[in-house]
């Protein structure tokens, strides 16, 4: 696929995601404390003078070049768009963690109904590997769950059982694995700026879709130092 024609369909994706992570977001505005930031960066896709707020620009652009990289380096329009797709749901679920502090079942569900798609599509991953990496991934983040309550919520084991679907086994612990260091420096970061204090829960969605993402790239062989 051309360049171009990534980026325009990164344009697409982009916007689609940005859609949803607001309609979301939205859904649970009465369940948020600063409705002001709310409006500002979520609300309406165009401000009072049509200007494209922020967030929805970031979003657009972001997958616009991510779309323009995988058209170079991809060798077929269906690894554009397998990598797009799945870029395009961690991206919606990563903004709605941080600001609700939720992980949409219908998006979870997404993710596992692409998985089942880029099976029949791609071959990638085949199917043992991707039951077990369902199962490995749900039931690691599950026992997380038990062994610390409130440290993990339902949420955050579903998405990894989808991660696990969604790259399969070994890779899924890959991504796992890096999710949880993304994850651990954040909490650090935080704790030393005193922006929380030690029992302070916090968004690990976004950390484990950016885990995901990489790994999604890495199955399909598109990352810039692999195959």
């Amino acid at each position: 696929m051309h360049p171009v024609y990534g980026a325009l369909l990164g344009c697409v994706t982009g916007a689609l995601a940005w859609l949803t992570a607001r309609a979301f977001i939205a859904h649970h505005r009465d369940e948020t404390v600063d409705l002001a930031w709310l409006r500002r960066q979520l609300g309406a896709a165009r401000d009072a003078r049509g200007a494209v707020t922020p967030l929805g620009a970031t979003f657009v652009a972001a997958l616009a070049i991510l779309g323009a990289y995988l058209g170079w380096r991809a060798t077929g329009a269906a690894q554009v768009v397998a990598a797009l797709i799945a870029s395009g749901l961690y991206a919606a679920i990563t903004v709605i963690d941080f600001r609700v502090r939720r992980i949409p079942n219908p998006l979870v569900v997404a993710l596992l109904v692409w998985g089942g798609v880029q099976m029949l599509w791609l071959g990638r991953p085949t199917l043992p590997a991707a039951g077990l990496g369902l199962l490995v991934g749900g039931g690691i983040f599950l026992l997380l769950a038990l062994l610390r309550r409130g440290a993990m919520g339902a949420g955050d084991v579903k998405l990894a059982a989808a991660i696990g679907w969604l790259v399969g086994y070994p890779l899924v612990l890959t991504a796992l694995f890096w999710g949880i260091v993304a994850g651990g420096v954040a909490a650090v970061v935080l704790l030393v700026t005193r922006r929380a204090g030690r029992k302070d829960t916090m968004a690990y969605g976004p950390y484990l879709a950016m885990g995901g993402w990489v790994l999604q790239l890495a199955m399909l062989g598109l990352l810039p130092w692999g195959t």
